[in-house]
């Protein structure tokens, strides 16, 4: 049976400087909390997530919808809240979060939240990046995590709606980690390689995000993002191995 209330589930990997201030933002609304560690983790993660919660599992990464599909599973509560550990909850979106567990969402099976990225310690609010609505919060039973090597979403059966305020998502706290992210993200995507993509499509990306999705008004941080988006295209078109 189906418990009333809120689950947190977080899938979780060398984060122990993240992993605590994460689950702060929802703790006075989490009723129940769930802890995927990837079993490839080299920090403390799961000694800090023991710390907070008893349902951790470390498990080997089998892929990312896999991985937030078994998290899921674990919840025991009517509502379950997807976080990853880069990412806040405003103070905004936690009120509209708590009023949905407190039965402001009756017909509703699912709720879209606006992330707003920040890159090197400001937000970004073009190049393509925002607005960027994802479903998070769903009621468990009408939820389920379709196969996808990456960028793995929610998909619910039902009414949706979104939810206000903003989650805020702390994408880059350094240049070169940022970059090393979108070349390992880059060698997941389902993409056939091809010479010609390689080196046609970053320019193209460079300029989408920069000038066809108004880059340029996020000053030089949005120069940064057009070359990360077309970095991030030259290795998704490279060889794999």
């Amino acid at each position: 049976m189906t418990a009333a209330g809120l689950s947190v589930f977080v899938l979780a990997k060398n984060a122990e400087r993240d992993l605590a201030d994460c689950l702060a933002t929802v703790r006075e609304i989490a009723d129940d909390t769930v802890i995927v560690v990837d079993a490839a983790t080299r920090d403390a993660t799961a000694d800090v997530a023991r710390s907070m919660t008893p349902k951790v599992f470390v498990r080997p990464f089998d892929g990312f919808s896999a991985m937030k599909s078994f998290a899921l599973s674990q919840c025991a509560a009517e509502w379950a809240l997807n976080l990853d550990t880069d990412e806040r909850p405003t103070p905004d979106l936690t009120a509209e979060i708590r009023r949905v567990k407190e039965g402001g969402g009756r017909s509703v099976n699912g709720y879209w939240v606006n992330r707003l990225p920040f890159f090197l310690g400001k937000p970004i609010r073009h190049g393509g990046w925002f607005p960027d609505w994802v479903i998070r919060l769903v009621r468990r039973e009408f939820a389920a995590y379709p196969h996808r090597s990456v960028h793995e979403r929610l998909e619910v059966s039902g009414r949706t709606e979104r939810l206000g305020g903003f989650l805020n998502h702390y994408t880059a706290a350094t240049w070169r980690g940022f970059l090393d992210k979108q070349r390992r993200f880059a060698g997941l995507a389902p993409v056939v390689p091809s010479a010609l993509a390689r080196w046609t499509r970053p320019p193209a990306a460079f300029l989408k995000s920069l000038v066809f999705r108004m880059g340029l008004l996020d000053g030089w941080r949005g120069w940064a993002v057009a070359y990360a988006q077309a970095y991030h295209v030259y290795y998704k078109y490279g060889p794999r191995g």
